[in-house]
């Protein structure tokens, strides 16, 4: 995870800054090679469909 991050400033963090750190925790599961059912799995039932986006955005990326 990012150094910034602590579980002392949860509750902290801005929209912006979440959907940011959900952008580069997909996108680093995807360097990764995970499939999409991996990365869907580390993530709630109503962010799915952001996360199937962000997915197809950084494997796009990647070839």
């Amino acid at each position: 995870m990012k150094s910034k991050n602590m579980w002392n400033n949860l509750g902290e963090d801005s929209i912006q800054r979440i959907q940011a750190d959900r952008d580069w925790i997909v996108g680093d599961m995807v360097r990764r090679q995970l499939s999409l059912n991996k990365v869907l799995e580390v993530f709630s039932n109503d962010l799915k469909p952001e996360i199937v986006k962000l997915y197809k955005k950084h494997s796009n990326n990647m070839r």
